[in-house]
């Protein structure tokens, strides 16, 4: 099994550090489309690949509009999701 992970740092799902100002609705919408697309074609042509979704770190968008992003870019049909791949906060921080 191979582990894929969909860094968001490197095309955010929302807007650096959830200022909206830097990024409209739609541009939102479009990156969403495009990682859930990713999803789906890891989950077509490899299927045997865990795909995780990176859902950032408790400094960058809050929680609650995270897990609605990661619900609307494809974690229903990814392996799960990845918090805190790129920076330093603690494991606390993130389950809070």
């Amino acid at each position: 099994m191979r582990s894929v992970f969909r860094n968001s740092d490197c095309n955010s799902i929302y807007a650096n550090r959830g200022d909206t100002s830097c990024l409209q609705q739609d541009g939102i919408n479009e990156r969403i489309s495009l990682i859930r697309g990713a999803v789906a074609s890891f989950k077509r042509n490899a299927p045997n690949s865990a795909i995780y979704i990176d859902g950032g770190n408790p400094g960058w968008v809050p929680a609650d509009k995270m897990a609605q992003l990661l619900r609307s870019a494809g974690l229903d049909e990814a392996t799960g999701f990845a918090l805190n791949v790129s920076n330093f906060f603690t494991t606390e921080s993130n389950v809070q």
